[in-house]
């Protein structure tokens, strides 16, 4: 099983968005590209577009009550692309960046296992509608986390050894 899983990611980068945006998580900040209903007031989306693996993954052996387990841990570096529309949007996605780089969002992230390695700059979205106007803006948020891969290996209980 790999952990944490993409739906729990997905989760706790929507719970960091809603804290720093000041937004509630169960009604404001919805996953992706919505395709019904949304709130009737200011909102966020929260879409995952890629992730990468900056490096090589590494292993580690446990024993815990004589079974091996191999942990398979690989440093990923992932890519969000968050909106928030309505009226507020740009305060929201102002508040956000701002929050991000203070002792409560640095306090959250560390609580989450969480590295925030970067944030762009805000860019207003609304000029592209053409017939509606809503304010909408958007930032890409980088961040970074430890994928754990945990199987169970089998040991060797005994092998026979010919020295030449």
């Amino acid at each position: 099983m790999i952990s944490p899983s993409s739906r729990a990611l997905d989760e706790v980068i929507r719970g960091y968005v809603a804290m720093g945006s000041g937004l509630d998580v169960d009604t404001d900040v919805l996953p992706g590209n919505p395709k019904g209903p949304t709130p009737q007031g200011l909102y966020a989306t929260v879409l995952f577009v890629d992730d990468a693996t900056p490096g090589t993954p590494y292993r580690r052996w446990t024993d815990v009550e004589g079974a091996l387990t191999a942990q398979t841990l690989r440093d990923t570096s992932a890519r969000y692309s968050v909106q928030w529309m309505r009226t507020g949007a740009r305060d929201a996605a102002r508040r956000f960046v701002a929050w991000l780089s203070s002792s409560a969002g640095h306090d959250e992230a560390i609580r989450q296992h969480l590295v925030v390695q970067r944030v762009s700059a805000i860019r207003r979205l609304d000029t592209l509608i053409a017939d509606d106007w809503e304010e909408r803006v958007n930032v890409d948020l980088q961040i970074g986390y430890v994928e754990a891969l945990c199987q169970r290996a089998d040991a060797i209980a005994s092998a026979g050894i010919t020295l030449h």
